[in-house]
């Protein structure tokens, strides 16, 4: 699968443990190498600078240790693309997401700010949770911006987190159920947010502190309901941020859809361009690690989608029956010696008969063959009886 986050709860574990873990991808004819780094406490900056955007941001002090997965060759920035800091808290960075215009309208992309290249190392070594991780990255949005779209996962023992940036300065972010997992390609997946929630407790949602207004001025409601943004408890967030188009059917829901069918392969509700597919859902059977990795190196095994080919959807290329040829061939002669030698013509009827029989079995083709061969030795070897009655 191209870029693809899959996040799993720990009572949907099979070791009772959090899992999380994401696809990296690169562009087409090329390949981008990472590498692995453990930063130390002295190695990290006091003042960071982005290379693409030359942003720079002064960086707390005590930053805890780290691991990384930077670009082996950093002509583009750091680009630490996951990692784990010496509190077993980790985050990956980030899955490219989607939005429409009248989100962009509102809050516009903003050039200076922070994007994929600087979002691990600015906010990894300050966390203690992952909820920290939320807090932390969704201030940074609201002070420096963004210049992309990005989904961004945050994990701990206990819990795992999902923000979405949205617009320039604004994010929401969700808990992942203890019993559920999440699967999110290409695009904005959070489908239902509880704002009373977000401005309350924050038990398992957390959104900009404007966030309800930000969709109220920019009338990016969609609902009927009439309830307050900031009330409501089931708010689709899908419709009002995200994006709904061609390109989504064509590259982010397969892949939704794929992994639906391999956890919950009972629900046959959705096909590989639903809109609507759960963002997060309980699976039918503990997860493992050798599912995760199943899902994501996926090709759409087992579906007629799979570009390599399936067994059960592209069948082996069929033989044709030998019967079914020698039919064919001995009508043929009929033709031309049936007057002198009705041989032909009578093994051409047997064979034909054979070789159609053949013919409708898996595997093998050639049922026109046979009953042509059939029909030229029926025809001539009734002229042959018949010059021998005249």
């Amino acid at each position: 699968m191209p870029c693809t986050t899959l996040l799993v709860g720990k009572d949907a574990s099979y070791d009772g443990s959090t899992l999380m873990a994401r696809n990296e991808d690169s562009g087409a004819n090329g390949y981008c190498e990472k590498k692995f780094i453990v930063v130390k406490p002295k190695e990290q900056p006091k003042k960071y600078k982005s290379v693409i955007s030359k942003v720079e941001i002064e960086l707390p002090d005590n930053p805890l240790q780290y691991t990384a997965m930077p670009n082996a060759v950093d002509n583009e920035g750091i680009w630490a693309a996951a990692g784990i800091n010496s509190l077993n808290v980790s985050m990956t960075a980030t899955e490219t997401i989607t939005s429409n215009p009248r989100v962009l309208g509102g809050d516009p992309m903003v050039k200076e700010g922070i994007g994929e290249e600087d979002i691990v190392t600015i906010t990894l070594p300050y966390i203690k949770s992952a909820r920290e991780g939320v807090i932390r990255l969704g201030k940074l949005l609201e002070q420096y911006g963004t210049y992309e779209k990005n989904g961004i996962g945050f994990q701990d023992k206990d819990e795992i987190w999902w923000l979405e940036t949205i617009g320039g300065h604004h994010f929401i972010a969700v808990r992942i159920p203890d019993d559920h997992y999440a699967i999110i390609p290409n695009q904005q997946g959070i489908n239902y947010f509880n704002f009373k929630d977000a401005y309350t407790d924050q038990i398992n949602n957390i959104c900009s502190p404007d966030m309800a207004e930000f969709i109220t001025d920019n009338h990016l409601d969609l609902s009927l309901n009439n309830i307050p943004v900031k009330e409501n408890t089931h708010f689709d967030i899908r419709a009002a941020l995200g994006s709904r188009d061609d390109s989504d059917r064509v590259y982010n829901t397969p892949r939704a859809w794929y992994t639906l069918k391999y956890l919950n392969p009972s629900i046959k509700d959705y096909g590989p361009t639903d809109m609507n597919i759960p963002f997060a859902l309980k699976p039918e059977k503990k997860i493992t690690l050798e599912d995760m990795k199943e899902i994501l190196s996926s090709c759409y095994e087992d579906t007629e989608y799979n570009p390599y080919g399936n067994t059960q959807f592209y069948p082996p290329m069929e033989k044709t029956s030998g019967f079914a040829v020698a039919s064919l061939v001995l009508g043929i002669v009929s033709v031309f010696f049936n007057a002198f030698w009705m041989i032909p013509s009578v093994l051409a009827i047997i064979f034909g008969i054979i070789g159609y029989l053949q013919s409708k079995k898996p595997g093998y083709k050639g049922g026109g063959m046979a009953i042509a061969g059939l029909v030229l030795g029926i025809i001539f070897l009734a002229i042959y009886v018949l010059l021998i009655c005249l």
